[in-house]
């Protein structure tokens, strides 16, 4: 009867078991380092994506007061004009009336009386036209003398919503950036349970990329400050 003998599986070396361990403390202190510097830079997009919508909170309020501005701007204008327009009817009617011939002084001094209550744009207008026998008192340039402060108002209401929507897109890309790094966060995470170093080394190096590749995303965003 053959005596049978019992082999032991072959158990690492010592000098083979101190560098296996020496290789898992560097991918710990490595993805340590990887955590450290995507939780910064992810705390930096998120700080500069709250200061970018603070921003386009205030662009747009601005942009919304300058279109109000500019309504009761544009408000203002019509009432004037309005007015103008109306007292030139009367002066029309006044000169064209039948017993007009008969009565020049007194229709003169009502004309005079309604043109004193016209704007100043109004009454030149008018008294142009009465000189130079024009077709029409009201042209484009006293229309223009009116309407340029609700035009410049809306102009700038304009301006203050593209510079809102812009702080939007510049926020947004922050955002974007600080949900890619949130992955970092993962691969280096999860690394630091896996028992594979191959595997580690992977997750490692792949979220070392995608952090080279945000930082480098970030450094071309425009940044601001309190």
């Amino acid at each position: 009867m053959s005596n049978t003998e019992t082999t032991a599986p072959d158990e690492p070396s010592a000098p083979q078991s101190e560098k296996q361990s020496d290789a898992d403390k560097r991918l710990e202190i490595v993805a340590a380092v990887l955590l450290g510097l995507a939780t910064v830079a992810i705390a930096w997009g998120a700080y500069q994506a709250n200061l970018w919508s603070g921003l386009q909170d205030k662009a747009l309020t601005q942009s919304a007061n300058l279109t109000t501005e500019a309504i009761g701007a544009y408000g203002e204008a019509d009432a004037l004009v309005s007015l103008d327009q109306t007292l030139f009817v009367e002066i029309v009617l006044l000169l064209n009336a039948d017993d007009a011939d008969d009565a020049d002084d007194a229709a003169l001094d009502s004309v005079d009386f309604l043109l004193t209550n016209m704007t100043a744009e109004g009454e030149q207008a008018v008294t142009e036209w009465f000189e130079n026998d024009l077709d029409l008192p009201f042209t484009e340039e006293y229309y223009s003398e009116f309407y340029a402060v609700g035009d410049d108002l809306f102009a700038q209401s304009e301006a203050k919503f593209e510079e809102g929507s812009q702080n939007n897109t510049n926020g947004d890309k922050y955002v974007l950036v600080a949900t890619i790094l949130a992955s970092v966060l993962f691969f280096a995470g999860i690394s630091t349970v896996l028992t594979s170093s191959r595997t580690r080394t992977v997750l490692l190096a792949g979220g070392a990329l995608l952090w080279l590749g945000s930082v480098i995303y970030i450094a071309t965003l425009p940044v601001t400050s309190l």
